[in-house]
């Protein structure tokens, strides 16, 4: 499908309660959603062993693990979860947040 309207997407339950998505693009190679968070929902710490993940946040606020780093998102973040690494996201607030969330699988893994 070449043109989509986010409007003609069901929100989907996710593995996590507190988190739904609509999925705009999945491709053996990638991923590409919109990912509503509710209030004080919290995703917990994951890897990713064969892609990249990332986050741009389009409403509310976003609290993400990196590794060992705690970072601050707001309307406007961006983030990337490289492979292998640990992380996990939380809305601290008592409103709802909104993020583009997409996912590239390692290039690497594709060339072998």
């Amino acid at each position: 499908m070449s043109y989509l309207h986010t409007n003609q997407i069901k929100w989907m339950d996710m593995p996590v309660d507190g988190f739904t998505a609509k999925e705009l693009f999945n491709h053996e190679n990638g991923t590409f959603k919109v990912v509503k968070l509710e209030p004080k929902a919290k995703y917990p710490i994951h890897q990713h062993a064969d892609k990249t993940e990332y986050a741009y946040v389009i409403e509310g606020e976003l609290e993400a693990t990196i590794g060992e780093n705690k970072y601050k998102g707001v309307p406007g973040s961006f983030m990337t979860f490289p492979v292998g690494v640990k992380h996990g996201l939380h809305n601290p607030s008592d409103s709802q947040t909104i993020l583009l969330i997409g996912a590239v699988k390692d290039l690497l893994e594709l060339r072998d």
